[in-house]
């Protein structure tokens, strides 16, 4: 609040949509733009409501999407292994027409920051691939083969990789309030995203080198 009192530059709105609990991000990812002097405001859409909210704040300056693979169906890291081939693509079918509108909603937004799915929270202790694990590919194919320019793909398993697994999640609360991730991660993941918030400011350095 500090930082932001000192600011005096127009407001940067920055949108979160998800379907898990990622409030814990917003204060994190406002002191560290507004450390660098761009007076972000974090809101956040409604839980579980991404394809609706995507049209709702297409407006912002930027939106980030957590898109959690667990939470496409309530317990689907389980639930996968029971569903016949038929279930499993109809859910497939479901989330990557979601995926589609949600992009389409947000094609006139300066910036979108799509977190890739993944599955490191349920299977990481497990060396043998699975049909979560796939599932997971499968969507990341899709989410990679998109090319907008106003389009940032976030590689959720790097950062969780970089931080370490046990720093990422808390399952506990997982399972009693749908809060996955511990603070360890979203001060990591605001790091990793903080250059794409730079340069959308005009703030990142450039140089031209010559060589006589």
């Amino acid at each position: 609040k500090e930082l932001g009192d000192k600011l005096n530059s127009e407001k940067y709105k920055i949108t979160i949509l998800s379907n898990i609990i990622v409030h814990q991000s917003g204060e994190i990812l406002e002191f560290l733009l507004r450390y660098n002097n761009i007076n972000a405001k974090v809101n956040f859409g409604d839980y579980d409501n991404i394809v609706q909210d995507s049209k709702k704040y297409n407006n912002q300056n930027a939106v980030i999407v957590f898109f959690e693979l667990c939470n496409l169906i309530n317990g689907f890291q389980y639930k996968i292994d029971l569903l016949d081939d038929n279930q499993t693509n109809a859910i497939y079918d479901k989330t990557i027409s979601e995926i589609d509108l949600i992009l389409k909603n947000l094609r006139n937004t300066s910036l979108i920051l799509f977190n890739t799915f993944s599955s490191f929270a349920f299977s990481s202790p497990n060396a043998v691939n699975n049909r979560f694990n796939n599932f997971c590919h499968k969507l990341n194919r899709h989410l990679m083969d998109y090319k907008l320019p106003n389009l940032k793909i976030v590689q959720l398993d790097k950062i969780i990789a970089l931080t370490g697994v046990s720093r990422c999640f808390d399952l506990r609360y997982y399972y009693s309030s749908k809060s996955l991730y511990k603070i360890d991660f979203f001060k990591a993941y605001s790091s990793y995203v903080e250059p794409y918030f730079i340069a959308a400011n005009g703030k990142s350095r450039k140089a031209i080198i010559f060589d006589c």
